[in-house]
């Protein structure tokens, strides 16, 4: 599942090295039966109702407010190209301070909302927590370019984003 989700998240972020990001979602995937799901909902053998059942498995953990299986649900909904789905769950897992969701969440929402100033909030989150340096140094590049930006009325968020990745 892992590896479903961490693809799934580098195809939907082309400019991101494969090491920028790494997903951690064994406590939401925390059963056989769900990692068999995810095993089967996998670009190579793209089981539609493996990943069907996966989806409405990881929905209904989230309803009941278990935010891991939000923020794996966010990346899973990316892997289904349902982007505005993924956004509200990557949102949740990260308003909960599970701070890797939070580091995926202000990357989607710089590569799919456009919302830039909820990008720098979930940024910030991360760069200003103790986490991995290799995922803090990305988090602090970004939000501090973005805070820059947000502060300067002529500056294009959007563009800045985008030349912070280059």
């Amino acid at each position: 599942m892992r590896k479903i989700l961490s693809l799934a998240l580098l195809l939907s972020m082309p400019l991101l090295a494969k090491n920028d990001i790494d997903i951690d979602i064994s406590a939401a995937i925390n059963d056989t039966n769900l990692k068999n799901l995810a095993n089967k909902c996998d670009w190579s053998k793209g089981d539609y109702e493996a990943c069907s059942i996966l989806k409405d498995t990881l929905s209904a953990k989230c309803d009941e407010k278990n935010f891991e299986s939000c923020g794996a649900l966010g990346i899973l909904l990316i892997y289904l190209r349902r982007e505005e789905d993924a956004t509200e769950a990557l949102n949740k897992a990260c308003d909960a301070e599970l701070l890797n969701f939070c580091l995926n969440a202000g990357m989607h929402d710089l590569y799919y909302t456009g919302n830039i100033k909820r990008a720098f909030v979930n940024l910030k989150k991360v760069c200003d927590a103790a986490i991995e340096p290799s995922k803090k140094k990305l988090a602090c590049k970004m939000s501090y370019g973005l805070e820059q930006c947000l502060n300067d009325d002529e500056c294009n968020p959007v563009k800045k984003a985008k030349e912070l990745l280059e």
